[in-house]
């Protein structure tokens, strides 16, 4: 699937001008912390013309965020953090209330 159509199915939003809040249903927000060196920058809006103004402490309150460093290069001059172990939040060990995540048989195929 086009991922430009998968965006805006899931978000509502083109693909450039997602906002990081106001959308329909709760979407996991991540931050670069390479964004910590602007005092204030400006966050789409919803339209790639509409941006509004805020610093990266009130994103990351606004929009629960979590806040990677695994997201950009590092900035000239600093040194580069080695990659962190990936979380059980994002495997198949997660737990979900209702929903039933199971991996792959022998076969390699997913359940029904």
């Amino acid at each position: 699937m086009n991922e430009t159509i998968l965006v805006r199915g899931i978000t509502g939003y083109s693909a450039d001008s997602v906002p990081p809040v106001g959308l329909g249903h709760p979407i996991p927000v991540v931050l670069d912390r390479s964004l910590k060196r602007f005092d204030i920058f400006f966050a789409i809006a919803g339209d790639p013309q509409c941006v509004f103004k805020i610093s990266f402490d009130d994103l990351k309150r606004l929009t629960g965020a979590i806040v990677s460093w695994n997201i950009a290069a590092p900035l000239e001059g600093e040194v580069e953090r080695p990659p962190l172990p990936r979380s059980k939040t994002f495997t198949d060990e997660r737990v979900v209330p209702g929903v039933a995540l199971t991996g792959p048989d022998e076969s390699g195929h997913w359940g029904d």
